[in-house]
């Protein structure tokens, strides 16, 4: 498990690192997201739910080292894997939209989200045999 909530950490870490080339520009997920609201391509309670859910990640990271201290590792891999899960199907995303290409951040936050689910699954699979 500590595998897991390492790999979740890296993962939110990896949300300041260029994530997108758009326009020969590579962009944070965080900067995307910034320059959307800044353009009105998102506005009103959808900005403020897409924002609020993407900065949500790294407190959801927070609350899984916390329960992992807490020796609650079943919560912690849940939350591990969420958050891992929540970035892979935004890289998926930025790979089907027109005019948005996947810049190097992107390939280090795949790589750490899927090591933390795939770290996640198995401490919940270990947890559950032990039972």
């Amino acid at each position: 498990m500590a595998a897991a909530v390492g790999a979740g950490f890296l993962t939110a870490c990896t949300l300041v690192l260029p994530w997108f080339q758009i326009s020969g520009r590579a962009r944070s997920s965080i900067d995307l997201i910034s320059t959307a609201g800044a353009l009105d391509v998102i506005d009103g309670g959808l900005r403020l739910f897409v924002v609020g859910m993407w900065l949500l990640l790294p407190v959801l990271v927070s609350a899984a080292l916390i329960l992992y201290a807490a020796q609650r590792t079943i919560a912690s891999a849940i939350l591990i894997g969420l958050v891992g899960a929540v970035v892979l199907i935004v890289l998926a995303l930025g790979l089907v939209i027109d005019g948005v290409a996947l810049a190097w951040g992107a390939l280090v936050a795949a790589v750490c989200a899927v090591a933390a689910v795939s770290c996640a699954m198995m401490g919940l699979m270990s947890q559950r045999g032990s039972e």
